[in-house]
């Protein structure tokens, strides 16, 4: 887990199951790259309005962003689908973490009834950790006039707090949060958590999301690793979970993968994307106005972009089924995306990867 003095990163703690956001120093390495993927960056950065132009069969317009918003926000283009008419509204978003901080009106006015605290059995889903409420702000924050809103500001979040005050959990209480989050209605699961051992019971719980149509965005983990951490890594095996790494905006290159995030490490297609997490402002456990980085913040922007084109597909589809929504929600993202610079970035020997 990260601690923060005044937004810096101060030191760094690590766990089985949590992963904070460490940018952690990492030996370049270089993949091959392929038609529409890299074995780096994947099939690169998302572009929501390409997306959703696709899903909708309609050209959207990329309208001037509002002021103040976000890099995370205009690089994605999300304020091109809010201006279109779409920003998750009739989506639920499980976000399963530290929870979220109940005295911020910013990130409460949508909340789902089934909010769950798994390590105290109760309802109270109060931050203690400020992770939470950070990656929670992301996707469903009201701006309150200081520039900081979810993407998918019009979904209802449900806050699944499985992690604790330090933001580490066990792997089994988080597989019983994704069970819990499919069966009272969820239909995208944001996961901005991971650790390097084995979690056979968070992927059984993932394929059970996956038979019920409930999407998953995983943070790939931040130490600079040539492929995935777990949780992420099953998405090499499903067809609604998807792994993601972060992208960073440098002056006079634009987005660059971030130094920090782990890679593909694959020269064979799966669904790996990234998305702004370097530098990205939000809240803490406090109301308190804080600046991290790390594919902790990427998820969330990921699992937005899940959010509005669910809400696009159902709303062309009311009954899509499995392979629809697949097509619709996995297909169009992933296919839809901007290339970023590999800059300082070497290969992967084919042999490694």
């Amino acid at each position: 887990m990260d601690y923060y003095n005044n937004g810096v990163l101060d030191h760094t703690t690590m766990n089985p199951v949590f992963t904070g956001d460490p940018m952690t120093p990492y030996v370049p390495v270089v993949a091959p790259v392929f038609a529409g993927w890299s074995g780096i960056d994947g099939y690169g950065n998302i572009n929501i309005l390409k997306a959703l132009s696709s899903e909708t069969g309609k050209t959207v317009v990329d309208v001037p962003a509002p002021a103040k918003s976000g890099w995370g926000i205009t690089s994605a283009h999300f304020d091109d689908a809010w201006a279109a008419g779409y920003n998750g509204k009739g989506i639920v978003i499980a976000e399963i973490d530290t929870g979220i901080d109940l005295k911020n009106v910013a990130l409460t006015t949508n909340l789902s009834k089934w909010n769950w605290n798994f390590l105290t059995g109760t309802a109270n889903v109060q931050d203690d950790n400020g992770h939470g409420s950070f990656v929670a702000g992301e996707m469903i924050a009201k701006d309150v006039g200081n520039g900081i809103v979810g993407a998918a500001n019009g979904a209802q979040l449900m806050v699944l707090k499985a992690l604790n005050a330090s933001g580490t959990g066990s792997p089994d209480t988080v597989a019983n949060a994704i069970t819990y989050a499919v069966d009272h209605g969820a239909n995208v699961i944001s996961m901005s958590l991971g650790g390097t051992i084995a979690m056979p019971s968070i992927l059984t719980a993932l394929q059970y999301a996956q038979a019920h149509n409930v999407f998953a965005a995983i943070a790939a983990g931040n130490g600079g690793l040539n492929s995935p951490i777990n949780p992420a890594a099953y998405a090499k095996t499903l067809d609604t979970a998807v792994a993601v790494g972060s992208s960073a905006n440098n002056v006079g290159s634009g987005l660059t993968f971030s130094t920090f995030s782990d890679k593909t490490g694959a020269n064979t297609p799966y669904d790996y994307v990234t998305a702004s997490g370097t530098n990205i402002t939000g809240y803490d456990q406090y109301g308190q106005i804080v600046t991290m980085s790390g594919t902790s913040m990427s998820t969330p922007y990921v699992a937005s972009e899940m959010a509005i084109l669910e809400q696009a597909s159902m709303s062309i589809h009311p009954n899509a089924t499995h392979s629809v929504l697949v097509q619709d929600v996995m297909g169009n993202m992933i296919h839809n995306t901007d290339a970023i610079s590999l800059t300082g970035v070497a290969a992967i020997p084919t042999s490694l990867a």
